[in-house]
């Protein structure tokens, strides 16, 4: 075979190759000394598209320049009550709002103050909004003795801040409260099931998606769901033996002991966001430990990927700005990055495999022989826009013996 011939070969070889394997090199985005911070980070967007960047271990918000870099903070001033450890965070469509998450309690921020929240009956497992009201997904564990179980035929899922109380958005239906505290052994499972994202809409809907199963909804106001994509079976995957372990501490007559239920469920869908021309992006772990990117395209009903060439494990959250869609690792050292709204309108996007709407097989192209809900009717911007499991993979419930 000639040189010439050869060359023929090998770019007919780059040409046939796996789009979904190609994949999109995102650019590092940073900005001097604070490029990188050893400290948890979440990035947000509003509506307008602004990017902002929260420093989550010194409540410094850190506003998207126009020239690309980080700008001054704005630090959350909190009461006199210590936060502790932030496991989530979420800040409102207009921008004006800030809700924090920690392990058994939220903080709400306006205008940069801490505002005083009614305290949650269930333990908080996510953050968002709801149009600009706070909203958070809560699991079916009861806090301290506020609730009797026996009293409660359905928890709830979804909660809304009004004026001074929350409201129930979504119950979880299915679950038994009183069962899950009388057995003490499925509370991973009811925690895997449950747990969710949420993301608002940008008319008005709210998306659901679940940490641990990749299942997604779009939510009507008011809560109800109008849609359901899934892959493969739609149901919570495990990573290892799924049983017992035990634990031991001490020694002789103060030794003790007592086991836990280990955590096994794999993650499935990391954050999602609502881009500017209604599609929603959904960063994804895959089965050989890289990352990808869903997109959702409800003019077209389509589900596709496409690979992002990144080594960082671990949590990340993602926003949608004005020019491109942001992304940062859970800890600072572990970088933030960009892609444009360019890169990804040219990247090479294959359907995904085993898509279902509405329990309805999605083609090649995304659509399906059924729809129950009527995609908006409207055309799509063009392709370059005028104008987003705590820290820890391991979860413990004890049980004495």
């Amino acid at each position: 075979m000639g040189r010439s011939a050869l060359l023929v070969f090998l770019l007919a070889c780059l040409s046939w190759a796996d789009p979904a394997t190609a994949g999109l090199q995102p650019e590092p985005f940073a900005s001097g000394e604070l490029s990188h911070w050893d400290g948890p980070q979440f990035v947000e967007a509003d509506r307008a598209g602004h990017v902002y960047f929260l420093r989550a271990d010194t409540l410094q918000v850190y506003p998207v320049t126009k020239e690309g870099t980080l700008g001054e903070p704005i630090r959350l001033k909190p009461g006199a009550k210590p936060i502790g450890e932030i496991l989530n965070a979420a800040m409102s469509p207009d921008g004006e709002k800030w809700l924090l998450q920690s392990p058994f309690s939220i903080w709400l921020f306006a205008d940069g103050k801490e505002k005083p929240v009614p305290p949650l009956t269930w333990k908080p497992e996510s953050v968002g909004f709801h149009r600009d009201d706070p909203l958070v997904a809560v699991a079916p564990m009861p806090l301290g003795k506020r609730i009797d179980p026996d009293k409660i035929a359905t928890p709830p899922w979804l909660l809304e801040l009004g004026s001074d109380r929350w409201s129930v958005l979504r119950d979880l239906e299915g679950v038994s409260v009183a069962e899950l505290l009388a057995s003490g052994e499925k509370w991973n499972d009811a925690i895997a099931e449950s747990s969710v994202l949420v993301a608002p809409g940008r008319l008005g809907h709210l998306w659901m998606a679940h940490q641990y199963a990749y299942r997604l909804q779009r939510l009507s106001p008011t809560g109800r769901s109008r849609l359901e994509i899934t892959v493969g079976d739609g149901k919570v995957q495990h990573e290892g033996e799924k049983g017992p372990s035990q634990w031991s501490h001490g020694s002789g007559a103060l030794k003790q002991k007592g086991s836990y239920q280990t955590w096994t469920a794999a993650t499935a869908i990391l954050d999602l966001a609502e881009g500017p021309d209604g599609r929603l992006y959904l960063l994804v772990p895959t089965e050989s430990g890289g990352l990808a990117l869903d997109r959702y395209d409800p003019v077209r009903l389509a589900l596709e990927r496409v690979s992002v060439k990144l080594s960082t494990e671990g949590r990340f959250t993602i926003a949608a700005g004005k020019d491109a869609l942001y992304l940062a690792a859970w800890n600072g050292t572990k970088g933030r990055w960009r892609l444009p709204w360019e890169a990804l309108e040219e990247a090479e996007w294959a359907p995904v495999e085993n898509a279902a709407m509405d329990g309805i097989p999605m083609d090649a192209e995304g659509d399906s022989s059924k729809q129950t809900s009527k995609p908006a009717d409207r055309k799509r911007p063009a392709a370059k826009p005028a104008v987003r499991a705590s820290g820890s993979a391991a979860r413990k419930v004890p049980t004495q013996e």
